[in-house]
């Protein structure tokens, strides 16, 4: 149960402060730890990364910034500097392909390629649905400032469903 206490938001009669919990999840602390340190149950710190990642908004501004360790034939993507609002996001976002993983890392990961996948199968059918969330919005904007147009769209698909697919 979440409640407003204070302007605090808590979790449940031991009244968890829920910034506490998305805090540490931001730090990348594993479930194991998360759940040793707070009073919750797996399912209840993922309501607490429910909770904030559907208060946030991720507003203008740069919240994800991708590199190309790689070339244009093997690119390979690396995470410089995310938002804690669109990281928590992409876990939640992960949770909804992969509902039984409480792995933060693997949900993450999980949803940061179906939110480029999904992306690059609008940019490549030639529609711009993808800019209806603020999500899927973001993942593009990283994509287009890491990238530019040095990799045409149905190249990048075929290779981000590569990489999902194993």
């Amino acid at each position: 149960m979440i409640a407003n206490r204070n302007g605090h938001l808590i979790y449940g009669k031991r009244a968890v402060l829920i910034r506490d919990v998305t805090e540490s999840v931001c730090d990348r602390k594993k479930m194991d730890w998360l759940t040793q340190r707070f009073p919750l149950a797996e399912h209840e710190v993922f309501e607490c990364i429910d909770c904030i990642a559907d208060l946030e908004d991720l507003g203008p501004g740069e919240h994800l910034k991708l590199n190309n360790a790689g070339d244009e034939q093997d690119v390979q993507l690396e995470t410089i500097s995310i938002s804690d609002t669109i990281f928590l996001k992409l876990i939640q976002f992960g949770r909804i392909y992969n509902p039984e993983c409480t792995d933060i890392d693997l949900l993450f990961d999980q949803g940061f390629k179906v939110a480029s996948i999904e992306v690059f199968e609008d940019l490549v059918a030639g529609h711009s649905n993808f800019e209806n969330s603020e999500l899927h919005s973001q993942v593009y904007s990283a994509y287009k400032r890491c990238l530019g147009n040095t990799i045409e769209n149905h190249v990048m698909l075929n290779l981000l469903k590569e990489s999902n697919d194993t």
